[in-house]
């Protein structure tokens, strides 16, 4: 009598535990709207590209304008482990209507000569 109902709790939890997990990209920030598609396409590949050549933190976790975060998240039940690297975009990279980021910051650029 006890097998049987042994056998469903175990049935259950093993469903529970094989969740499928699908990677979700996290929007790009307002300000990165006057981008042409084809440069936040290309910027999405690059950032992904990043994240996934790191074995230990493979999940693209959040994007601010200038910076990244690559990471993972491990939540067995007992135990929630969380990892994470910050990286900078390059300089000069567009983040906006004139601005770049300059060292992980989304600044406006004026490039007119005045003298």
């Amino acid at each position: 009598m006890q097998l049987p109902l042994f056998i469903v709790i175990v049935t259950f939890a093993a469903h529970l535990s094989c969740e499928v997990q699908s990677e979700s990209i996290p929007d790009f920030p307002e300000k990165m709207k006057d981008l042409s598609q084809e440069c936040k396409e290309t910027m999405k590949k690059q950032i992904l590209d990043k994240c996934h050549r790191n074995s230990y933190q493979p999940e693209l976790r959040w994007v601010t304008e200038c910076k990244i975060n690559c990471g993972y998240e491990n939540n067995d039940g007992y135990l929630k482990m969380t990892s994470g690297q910050t990286y900078n975009l390059e300089n000069g990279t567009p983040c906006g209507h004139s601005r770049e980021c300059i060292n992980g910051e989304c600044v406006e650029i004026c490039n007119l000569d005045f003298m």
